[in-house]
């Protein structure tokens, strides 16, 4: 490889490894057109070198986005089974609470059933005894007098069973619907526990998928903007690269040596349309101004011939 290669200064330049992929991967396309063959060179690799770095920060961007977006489903699911478990906790919870209201209300049925039925028995125990006592009296007036305190007594103990059943019915019923309000509330605040729950899950699963597209997008202006400053700095080296490796200079220049002895259509102008737009505007006015002074010079020497022409 020639030593002047080596000067061309760019972070992605190698020389070495330039010519080797130059050689393997030569296609000349657009603007390399106006490039000389060691420019070419230079520009295929520093493409191929700015490219590669694109493409690199692209997949890292892509490896961190679906990092981000793995532990953002994992939140995702964390929180689901979170949510689920808690609330089946909740509902067990309730549960306990409820079984131990109906539990109660069974043990204060019994309780009150056997306070009744004791009170009952009493009575009627104490009523046979009466009865038997009415049946040993006689019928003398005295006897008479206390059969009647004695039936009295009857029927008072049997008001007293008819009251007493009536005031258990009551308190049972009482017992029950307490039982019922305590159920009903109980099953209210596990609906609304499971409501909130699932209102609170749903949102923050929300939050988080935004999270995944605010992730995606991010991808996707950092792709474009890699992508964008890769073709930019490709330019800008394309630039720099013509302007010190284009063949048009370099035919200007050896026109120039030669002092414009070629003529002809090479004229020594080299002020194609192509290398122009790749030079700097200091380095195109300069061409101008010799090309200009080569068609004067060619001007000049092409009256001299015609005016020293031998006649036929």
């Amino acid at each position: 490889m020639n030593d002047y290669l080596k000067h061309y200064a760019s972070p992605y330049y190698d020389p070495e490894k330039a010519h080797e992929y130059y050689m393997k991967n030569r296609e000349l396309k657009g603007r390399k057109q106006g490039l000389n063959d060691e420019g070419k060179e230079i520009h295929e690799y520093v493409k191929k070198s700015i490219n590669e770095e694109r493409d690199q920060k692209i997949e890292s961007s892509r490896v961190d986005t679906e990092n981000q977006i793995s532990d953002i489903k994992s939140q995702i699911d964390q929180l689901k089974n979170t949510s689920e478990s808690e609330r089946a906790q909740k509902k067990q919870e309730i549960q306990s609470q409820i079984d131990n209201t109906r539990e109660e209300l069974e043990r204060r049925r019994e309780e009150i059933q056997s306070k009744l039925e004791e009170k009952k028995t009493a009575n009627i125990s104490e009523n046979e005894q009466l009865r038997n006592q009415i049946k040993k009296l006689g019928n003398s007036s005295a006897s008479k007098k206390r059969k009647e305190e004695l039936r009295e007594k009857i029927a008072k103990n049997t008001e007293e069973n008819k009251e007493e059943s009536s005031l258990s019915k009551a308190e049972l019923t009482k017992e029950k619907n307490n039982s019922s309000e305590k159920v009903k509330n109980y099953r209210t605040e596990l609906k609304n526990y499971n409501e909130e729950s699932r209102a609170n899950q749903k949102s923050e699963t929300a939050s988080l998928n935004e999270l995944i597209k605010t992730a995606k997008a991010t991808h996707k202006e950092n792709t474009q903007k890699y992508k964008e400053e890769a073709a930019a700095l490709l330019e800008k080296e394309l630039e720099n690269i013509s302007n010190e490796y284009s063949k048009y200079s370099e035919q200007e220049d050896s026109s120039e040596t030669s002092g414009g002895s070629s003529g002809g259509s090479s004229g020594g102008y080299g002020t194609s349309s192509k290398s122009s737009k790749s030079m700097s505007k200091k380095d195109k006015a300069e061409l101008m101004r010799r090309a200009t002074i080569q068609y004067l010079k060619n001007k000049n020497n092409f009256g001299k011939r015609k005016t020293n022409a031998p006649r036929k």
